[in-house]
């Protein structure tokens, strides 16, 4: 018997405009909360560090875009984002497959062209185990939770980490390349060719729109509709497609793949959405799936400062003196 597989990935902070705030000592239940922090508002003047020169996107975006030109565009958006000061996204997952639920929510910071923050916290429902993996600096720390819990009439967490293990990144700047479109935002769109060249293959055939900055949106939305034939010809987007949504599904042929993206006119992500139809395979039972994904983003200085919200003394010690080096000036 046919179980319809749904699968919703849904921003929770672009509908509440918060982060996730941390409270609570370690081994005992942590609440996450919803925080407003400036998603969704315009970068400020001098977003960009002063040695570099990002790239004029406005220039790349025309009303009458081919699909490469559109490919191209947001090449030169994930590049701008490693030029900036600092920016940050947040996301929120819901996954429901049966009688099955489990949600994640992700957060990361990006600090002069480098992994500053990353967190990854999930609530299984008997899927997987809770994991909160934080990278700050050069420092990364992971700890599977001893216990957790998700309201999702309130969509807020609450969780107990054990002690975490602590072990070291290069901390090198992230290297600008067509496979950043997932790497930093997780996106199943594959326009990494061979030696760091771009391959449009994926987008062959697609459909694209273009809606110029106004007045009340000063923003452009650039919608592509990629060709289902295309994608399902593109193995590197299918795994990225199953990676985003747990890495656990089989089989999976997509029926659709949309994308809308709102980017500043100087240049940076204000939000992405993400909607795909598939059918797949998850353990035994095969149906139908949908993803709808979600990010704002935001270019507040003041997001990274992390130890305002790991109020954890047990966890200070680790980041403490990492955090204060690379505080922005």
């Amino acid at each position: 018997m046919k179980v319809a597989l749904i699968v919703v990935l849904a921003l929770l902070l672009a509908v509440s405009g918060g982060l996730l705030a941390y409270g609570a000592s370690l081994g005992t239940s942590k609440t996450y909360v919803p925080e407003k922090e400036g998603l969704l508002l315009a970068p400020p003047d001098d977003i960009f560090r002063e040695s570099e020169t990002p790239i004029d996107v406005s220039s790349l975006l025309a009303v009458s875009l081919t699909t490469e030109q559109a490919a191209d565009a947001l090449l030169a958006v994930t590049y701008d984002s490693l030029m900036t000061k600092q920016y940050y996204f947040s996301c929120h997952v819901d996954a429901l497959s049966g009688n099955k639920y489990s949600c994640s929510d992700y957060f990361r910071i990006v600090r002069d062209g480098r992994d500053f923050f990353y967190q990854a916290l999930t609530y299984g429902g008997g899927f997987n185990v809770g994991v909160r993996h934080i990278s700050v600096g050069t420092t990364r720390l992971d700890a599977t939770t001893l216990n957790v819990s998700y309201d999702r009439s309130t969509k807020v967490f609450e969780a107990a980490f054990g002690e975490p293990e602590v072990s070291s990144t290069s901390g090198a700047p992230f290297k600008q390349n067509p496979y950043r479109l997932f790497g930093l935002f997780g996106l199943p769109l594959n326009l990494s060719g061979e030696k760091g060249t771009v391959d449009y293959s994926v987008t062959t055939g697609a459909i694209v729109s273009l809606v110029a900055p106004t007045v009340s949106e000063p923003f452009y939305t650039l919608s592509l509709s990629l060709d289902a034939s295309s994608v399902n010809a593109s193995a590197e987007t299918i795994r990225r497609l199953n990676d985003g949504a747990g890495g656990k599904m089989k089989n999976i042929n997509v029926h659709a793949l949309d994308f809308v993206f709102e980017i500043w006119e100087c240049g940076l992500f204000r939000s992405i959405e993400v909607t795909s139809e598939f059918t797949a395979t998850l353990g035994r039972k095969s149906g139908q799936g949908k993803i709808n994904r979600s990010y704002a983003f935001s270019y507040d200085k003041n997001a990274g400062n992390i130890l305002a919200r790991l109020q954890d003394a047990n966890w200070e010690k680790y980041v403490k003196e990492k955090d204060s080096e690379a505080s922005p000036t």
